[in-house]
């Protein structure tokens, strides 16, 4: 297996706060980084989760990208960016994603909703969408106001059917005040 380091499936998952902090953290450096980190966003925010993750724990599999240099196993597979856990079956070489734990779409051209939808099919503890304020799809209901209802009736429909849903974090870039506004959107039983 490449640079990936497997956790075994049996291993304590981490607890999704921490997942959640990672995020938010990494998001608020890079909107604080100078215009050329900003440059490239995805790898920006990427980075930044990845080295987050590292810290909680150096068993977690991260994968995003396109770059060439990096093992095929640790680009960008279904979703701008994926952090999991591995496990095998022993006495065999395969290596399979045993829980995603965050999934990640972040887009700054459009198009919101499409990538959007990716994350309802997503079987993971935490999923997170990025997007600048600048896009206005769904006027007159601000963006953020909308993918936080569509996360809510997911969350829903999760656990009406008895699962765990995922915890979501959605983030808006305000040019204007050159920061991220975050909703963290999670289940909060009646």
């Amino acid at each position: 297996m490449s640079e990936i380091t497997a956790m075994n499936a049996n291993s304590m998952l981490p607890n999704t706060e921490h997942l959640v902090t990672a995020i938010c953290e990494s998001l608020d450096e890079v909107a604080r980084a100078d215009d050329r980190v900003r440059g490239n966003w995805t790898n920006a925010i990427c980075t930044a989760v990845e080295r987050r993750l590292d810290v909680i724990s150096g068993e977690i599999g991260v994968c995003f990208g396109h770059e060439r240099s990096k093992p095929k196993e640790e680009r960008e597979f279904l979703f701008d960016f994926t952090a999991f856990i591995l496990d095998n079956e022993p006495g065999f070489a395969d290596w399979y994603t045993m829980q995603a734990l965050i999934v990640g779409e972040i887009e700054f051209n459009g198009d919101l909703g499409r990538d959007f939808e990716k994350l309802m099919f997503a079987d993971s503890a935490v999923c997170f969408f990025v997007f600048p304020d600048s896009i206005k799809e769904h006027r007159p209901v601000d963006e953020l106001d909308f993918f936080s209802k569509v996360a809510q009736k997911r969350i829903r429909s999760v656990s009406a059917r008895g699962n765990v849903p995922p915890v979501f974090v959605i983030a808006s870039y305000s040019g204007e005040h050159r920061r991220f506004m975050t909703r963290v959107i999670r289940h909060e039983p009646h």
